[in-house]
């Protein structure tokens, strides 16, 4: 039933139905765990005094065939010396060096929706804001990566890349259900349709050309390779570590930050009092695009209370990440047991948060900013319950540059547009019925854009 579940996209809503009816901790393969329980973040994935790292689950977390391992994949070992490296590219300096790149392409996103939208037709102000989203982050990262944006937003269509990523998070989503039968991987890796396996051997090849063609270029620019390449040596990442890395983080720097902006668009549309105080912050802050910058950015409550509320009820990788107990076994909330935290479980349980299926960002704003009635009725929310970036040894190096871009491109649209619902089936798209395969697959989502005027 698990992998059913998984293959039909239907595995988070599967096992959150599993934790509403029987509890915080339940199993749902014969070997595996899910834990609605804030602890299990620490427990599983955190530094614990005394106790070994657990490894993340070979079922999920294994490089596909021919490929070497990346950051994400790499064994405890192997896997310090290579975030050493990489982590240089996402400190706050390297934020700084990079903010022209992300202003770069936020005012071309601006533009080309003012170009879309003023064409003539009769749905001329509606645009589907997933592509457009997904336009913008891959340019970015194609941009900060290898020096080469994807020009999805010049064109205002997908690049072929695009098709690869989405196609690799079917792919492994299959490959991981095929795990679940020992001795059976490669026999059944043979009937995966050529199709998907030539889009995955192309983009991957791909990678590896623009990779070395970047390296080759030097360090003079500033971007994500630049400083990957100043601060590598021997003692290192190898040229086959970094193309498979620069092929994790073509995909999750791109799709992951996307996803969450569209599911947060979607559900402001839906929560009009939410869209009309965010944009009264933005709008009594900024009178232009110019005064927008990354450190002004973080200081507005309620724009990041709409972040943290659009992670939590959508979540780019609502799957949780899969771990195992390392050998010897250890405790997780208290039990001598193995296990995983399915986080849109967690992140949707009475346990952890009032009111838990509602879009509310006020949960996010401290108690002196909220009237009365509102700060007892989310004084208990657990916060901490909402790490999408993950925590411990392997948590996410991109976190601070997710917000970074979440933060720009959203105050940007709301400074520079009125967000409105449409009434037609691609404006209703319900975002948490979507079907997921380790990530989201995002169905198109209309919305009607009418430009501000006071910009």
């Amino acid at each position: 039933m698990f992998v059913q579940s998984m293959l039909r996209g239907n595995n988070i809503r599967d096992v959150a139905a599993i934790h509403k009816k029987y509890g915080d901790v339940v199993r749902i393969a014969p070997n595996e765990l899910s834990y609605a329980k804030t602890q299990a973040w620490d427990d599983i994935f955190g530094y614990r005094p005394g106790h070994r790292e657990f490894p993340r689950n070979p079922v999920w977390w294994t490089s596909p065939p021919g490929q070497p391992s990346s950051f994400t994949t790499a064994n405890d070992v192997d896997h310090p010396r290579m975030r050493k490296v990489l982590s240089h590219a996402f400190s706050d300096k390297a934020l700084r060096d990079m903010e022209p790149t992300l202003q770069k392409y936020t005012r071309l996103l601006i533009s080309r929706l003012r170009e879309t939208i003023s064409r003539d037709g009769e749905d001329k102000n509606v645009v589907n804001i997933v592509d457009w989203y997904r336009f913008t982050m891959f340019d970015i990262i194609g941009d900060l990566l290898f020096n080469e944006p994807f020009d999805c937003l010049s064109n205002g269509q997908f690049h072929w890349w695009i098709q690869g990523v989405s196609n690799a998070f079917k792919i492994n989503a299959f490959l991981g259900c095929i795990r679940f039968f020992p001795g059976l991987e490669s026999l059944l890796y043979k009937f995966m349709p050529q199709s998907l396996l030539d889009i995955q051997r192309r983009h991957y090849q791909a990678v590896i050309d623009k990779t070395q063609k970047r390296i080759a270029e030097g360090t003079e620019r500033p971007d994500i390779m630049s400083y990957l390449i100043r601060n590598n040596d021997s003692q290192g990442m190898t040229m086959s570590e970094i193309e498979s890395s620069m092929n994790v983080l073509s995909i999750g720097g791109s799709h992951n930050t996307a996803s969450t902006l569209s599911g947060i668009t979607n559900y402001l549309t839906k929560n009009s009092t939410c869209l009309q105080r965010l944009n009264a912050e933005i709008r009594s802050t900024y009178k232009t695009d110019e005064d927008i910058t990354l450190a002004n950015l973080s200081g507005l409550p309620y724009l990041n209370a709409v972040i943290n509320e659009g992670l939590r009820m959508a979540p780019p990788f609502p799957a949780g990440l899969p771990r195992c107990v390392p050998e010897g076994g250890d405790t997780i909330c208290g039990e001598f047991i193995p296990g995983g935290v399915n986080s849109w479980a967690l992140q949707r349980v009475s346990s952890a948060f009032a009111l838990p299926d509602d879009f509310i960002p006020e949960r996010w704003l401290d108690a002196k900013d909220l009237d009365p009635e509102s700060a007892e009725i989310f004084a208990n929310d657990e916060h901490e319950a909402v790490q999408q970036f993950s925590v411990g040894p392997r948590a996410c190096l991109g976190k601070q540059f997710a917000y970074a871009e979440m933060r720009l491109v959203l105050a940007s649209i709301v400074l520079n547009f009125d967000i409105e619902k449409v009434n037609s089936p691609r404006g209703r798209v319900q975002w948490e019925n979507q079907k997921t395969y380790m990530v989201v697959e995002e169905e198109p989502f209309d919305v009607r854009l009418i430009p501000y005027n006071a910009v």
